[in-house]
C-alpha cells in the first residue's frame, strides 16, 4: 500500500538545461570571460523569460505571444553584442541540440531505485506541450525506471504550473491511500509555491541560489544534497 509519493519535475530538475545553455554561450562567445556566478544568474533570468514566453503561448491573445527566440536577446544585450534575428534563431537552435544531448544521471536512477525499494511512489509531473515533453521523457529513458502511468504533462490535463489547481488534478489520479504528497522542483514561483498551496510537500533544488523562500519548504542546492534530504524524508 503506497503511504508516500515523490514527483519530480523535468526541466532543470532530471533534465539540466543549464549545461545546455552554457555549451551554446561557449561556442556562440567564447572569447567573452565567464565568470560562473555571473553565467547562474543570466541563467535564471533567461529561464525566466522562457517562462513568460510559454506563458504568453497560453494565452487567448496571440498578439501578445513573444517570439521563442526573444530570450536570446537577455544574453546578446549581457555580453554587448550586436546581433540580427537570424543569429537568436540560430542561438536557438543550437541550445536545443546540446538540450537533447543530456541524459539522466544515474544517480537519479539509483535514487528512484532506492524509492521504490521502500515502498514510494515514484512520478514526473511537468509544464508545458505534450508532444515536446514526452519526447523529452523518451530522451531520458524515464519510462526504464518510472512506469509510463506515473509520468504527467500538464498539457494533458488542459493546465499549467503555477495553478495550483495543477497539483490538484494530479492527487485526484493518485491512489487514495497516499497520505504524503513530496514534489521535487527547480523553480520557486512554478513548483513550491504551487505545490505548498495544494497541500504537496515542496523540495526546492535551489541550484542556483535564488531568493530565500516564503512558505516551509525543504531545500538543496546540489544533486548530493538532494539526495540525501529525501533519504531522510524516506
Amino acid at each position: 500500500m503506497v503511504k508516500k509519493v515523490f514527483f519530480f519535475d523535468l526541466d532543470d530538475t532530471l533534465l539540466d538545461n543549464f549545461a545546455a545553455f552554457c555549451q551554446t554561450l561557449k561556442q556562440y562567445f567564447p572569447e567573452r570571460e565567464q565568470n560562473p556566478d555571473e553565467i547562474k544568474r543570466l541563467y535564471v533570468t533567461f529561464r525566466l523569460k522562457s517562462e513568460t514566453i510559454y506563458e504568453e503561448s497560453l494565452s487567448n491573445e496571440p498578439k501578445k505571444v513573444t517570439s521563442e527566440f526573444d530570450r536570446w536577446k537577455l544574453v546578446f544585450n549581457y555580453f554587448q553584442q550586436h546581433f540580427t534575428q537570424a543569429d537568436l534563431a540560430v542561438c536557438d537552435q543550437q541550445y536545443h541540440i546540446f538540450q537533447k544531448e543530456q541524459s539522466l544521471l544515474p544517480e537519479y536512477q539509483r535514487l528512484f531505485e532506492k524509492l521504490q525499494t521502500n515502498g514510494v511512489m515514484v512520478g514526473v509531473f511537468t509544464n508545458g506541450f505534450a508532444t515536446a515533453q514526452t519526447n523529452k521523457i523518451k530522451q531520458l529513458n524515464l519510462t526504464q525506471h518510472i512506469p509510463a502511468d506515473q509520468l504527467f504533462v500538464s498539457d494533458l490535463f488542459g493546465d499549467a504550473k503555477p495553478n495550483v489547481s495543477c497539483f490538484e488534478k494530479l492527487k485526484e489520479v493518485l491512489p487514495t491511500e497516499v497520505e504524503e504528497f513530496f514534489y521535487v522542483g527547480d523553480s520557486y514561483k512554478n513548483d513550491v509555491v504551487p505545490a505548498y498551496h495544494a497541500g504537496w510537500q515542496p523540495v526546492w533544488l535551489n541550484r542556483f541560489n535564488e531568493r530565500k523562500v516564503d512558505y516551509h519548504t525543504y531545500q538543496a542546492n546540489d544533486f548530493d544534497q538532494l539526495k540525501h534530504l529525501i533519504e531522510e524524508l524516506i
